[in-house]
């Protein structure tokens, strides 16, 4: 293409206004770039344009065969003919079909959050508004509050107090909706407590309808009150002073003493008397000299002078004899001080008190075994643990245990009877007196023990029995014979027969017999047997004899014959057996023939 198609070329794509134009365009340059003129063109305008139907995408303009259909370019056939850019399509965002929710826009194929959403469980929300999420995915406004640029507020923008809305004539106090007219604990404003029996109305603490109590008075029942001097409130709303008492100070106290006589703080002299509540002079005072109760005024005389109600005088001196140790119950008295303790004097008689760790027993400080009780001056238990006789009421401490005289320890329990230690069949026990032990076990009287036996075999036998631990069941009865192989397994042999045992076996045999084990059977009859190899008719034969073979007539042939098989004459032959001759044998030099023994 020379410069001057170039040119030419250019200025059509920059007037082109549609896609066609430009590949018109396109299509005359190249035509008139290759020689083609006006075949060029044409080719290019022979393109179609979207929704027309097409084989492939150079049939369309765009270059873009969707499903049968020619879409613009970066466009999807999405069915009837509807092209549309999967990229940014809210119902076919990504694939056809696919629809984007709401609140969300279509981006690069993918549904998201609109501006101003957020995405939450799922769905896309306006944190600033949703009352569900607002300020955060899952924060949900409560008490009547709405989301309001991403704040839970109540109606006018306020704040919640605590989880609510005040409304109305409610102020929020403490996190609490109240009405400040009438509530007590927030009296004309947050946190101003009315006095206690005083109420809140208008916003103001009143007692009744008097108004605020001084500062010294109290509100009750609807009026001021001085609790500290009111006989009627004494101390507290409706405590009232009884006959002869008055408020001193908040406590209702006795106005018939000299401390007050007839009135609070009313003090008499130390020679007067409160007589009718006024203070009189008729007695002297404690300490004084008197001859009588009568000369004073607390109406104690005791030994010539006046002492206080309940107090004697011992050597000039007014004392408690009910509490005091050097003169317990009279004066002079002392009370002894015990080692390990301290004295005491309790309503006049003396005592003592132990140190920690001590016990007081009989008058005398001792240290007690746990659990221990007194028994005279010492302390001991009567049963538990202990390290020494003394530590046990019964002066019997067995193996470590505290137990009753004439008995013994027996696995942590006294016992009067047998102690069986522990063994195989049990933890040991206390068997009653005469009953035997066994392998940890009580046993019957007259039981056989087996102290070797283990489970599963008895620990003991009954009577009449004895231990036979390769038996099955572990015991004999009386004049049988345990039969026992090497490996120790067996059985019982009756009376009247033998145990014959060799490696692995062992066997009864008759009495008769001797212990002659073979192979082919258990024991042989007489003295002088010998054993039959197996495979034999018999399991011995008598010394000398010949043992026949199994399925021979003969068990057995004596000096030394032989044995003749089934059919023949005889069964047993000196010499040959030989089928053909009448006597079925032959003799010493004779051979057997088809004619007989020759």
């Amino acid at each position: 293409m020379d410069s001057t198609r170039f040119d030419e070329f250019t200025k059509v794509l920059a007037r082109s206004t549609s896609r066609r134009q430009a590949l018109k365009a396109i299509g005359a340059a190249l035509g008139g770039a290759l020689g083609l003129g006006q075949a060029g063109e044409a080719l290019a305008a022979k393109c179609k344009g979207p929704g027309a139907n097409c084989n492939s995408p150079q049939q369309c303009c765009s270059l873009n065969c969707s499903k049968g259909i020619c879409c613009p370019s970066g466009t999807t056939n999405c069915g009837r003919g509807t092209c549309v850019n999967l990229s940014s399509s809210l119902t076919n965002c990504g694939s056809c079909g696919h629809a984007c929710g709401a609140n969300q826009v279509c981006s690069g194929g993918t549904c998201v959050c609109a501006a101003g959403y957020s995405s939450c469980n799922g769905a896309c929300v306006n944190e600033q508004t949703d009352n569900a999420n607002c300020g955060g995915c899952g924060i949900a406004c409560q008490g009547g509050s709405t989301c309001q640029s991403g704040k839970c507020l109540c109606s006018g923008g306020t704040p919640l107090c605590g989880t609510t809305c005040c409304t109305g004539a409610l102020t929020c106090c403490s996190n609490s909706c109240v009405n400040t007219s009438t509530d007590a604990n927030n009296c004309g404003g947050c946190n101003k407590v009315c006095p206690s029996g005083e109420t809140c109305l208008g916003g103001m603490c009143t007692c009744g309808t008097t108004g605020n109590c001084p500062a010294n008075e109290s509100c009750c029942n609807g009026m001021c009150v001085n609790e500290q001097t009111d006989n009627a409130n004494c101390g507290g709303c409706g405590i009232a002073c009884t006959a002869g008492q008055g408020c001193c100070g908040g406590v209702c106290t006795d106005l018939t003493t000299t401390s007050n006589c007839g009135a609070c703080g009313n003090t008499c002299g130390t020679v007067q008397l409160c007589q009718n509540g006024t203070c009189v002079t008729l007695c002297a005072a404690n300490g004084v000299s008197c001859s009588q109760p009568s000369d004073c005024c607390s109406g104690n005389c005791t030994n010539g002078q006046c002492c206080q109600s309940g107090l004697t005088n011992c050597s000039g001196t007014c004392l408690d004899t009910s509490s005091d140790t050097s003169n317990c119950g009279s004066c002079g008295n002392v009370c002894p001080v015990p080692a390990n303790g301290q004295a005491t004097c309790t309503a006049g008689v003396c005592g003592i008190t132990c140190n920690s760790g001590f016990t007081n027993c009989g008058g005398t400080c001792v240290t007690c075994p746990s659990g221990g009780t007194c028994s005279g001056t010492t302390c001991c238990v009567s049963s538990g643990s202990c390290s020494a006789n003394s530590d046990c009421c019964s002066g019997n401490c067995s193996g470590g245990v505290c137990c009753p005289s004439g008995q013994t320890n027996c696995g942590g329990t006294c016992c009067s009877g047998t102690c069986c230690p522990s063994g195989s069949y049990g933890p040991g026990a206390c068997c009653p007196s005469g009953q035997p032990c066994c392998n940890g076990i009580c046993t019957p009287p007259n039981a056989t023990c087996c102290p070797n036996s283990s489970p599963p075999l008895p620990p003991f036998c009954p009577p009449n029995y004895f231990c036979c631990s390769g038996s099955p069941s572990g015991c004999c009865p009386s004049g049988s014979t345990c039969c026992l192989n090497a490996a120790g397994k067996g059985g019982c042999c009756p009376l009247n027969s033998i145990c014959c045992s060799s490696g692995s076996q062992a066997l009864c045999c008759s009495d008769q017999s001797i212990c002659l084990i073979c192979p082919a059977g258990p024991c042989c009859g007489q003295s002088g047997s010998i054993c039959c190899a197996a495979g034999s008719n018999l399991a011995c034969c008598p010394s000398g004899s010949t043992c026949c073979a199994a399925g021979l007539p003969a068990g057995c042939c004596a000096n030394g014959s032989t044995c003749c098989p089934s059919g023949y004459p005889v069964d047993c032959c000196p010499g040959e057996c030989c089928a053909t001759d009448p006597n079925g044998c032959c003799t010493s030099g004779e051979t057997c023939t088809e004619a007989g023994c020759v």
